[in-house]
């Protein structure tokens, strides 16, 4: 049921949500994350070793509380 308990939405987004509360710049992990998807070397490898940050505006609490990264229409 969305909006439940038992959101699979919420479910999906609640592991990055805790990265992101570690380190909200992505700085520490967000390599490590992309080149453990299937073939993510192969295919981010320009973003391999040095992928940039993510964008503060993307990782604060919008109108229902969830990230805005996570409040895409």
């Amino acid at each position: 049921m969305a909006g439940g308990e038992y959101d699979s939405s919420l479910t999906r987004v609640r592991p990055f949500t805790a990265l992101i509360d570690r380190d909200p710049s992505g700085e520490g992990w967000l390599g490590s994350l992309l080149s453990a998807a299937p073939h993510g070397r192969q295919l981010l490898d320009a973003l391999d070793g040095d992928p940039g940050v993510l964008l503060s505006q993307l990782t604060t609490p919008g109108k229902n509380g969830l990230l805005r990264c996570f409040e895409f229409p």
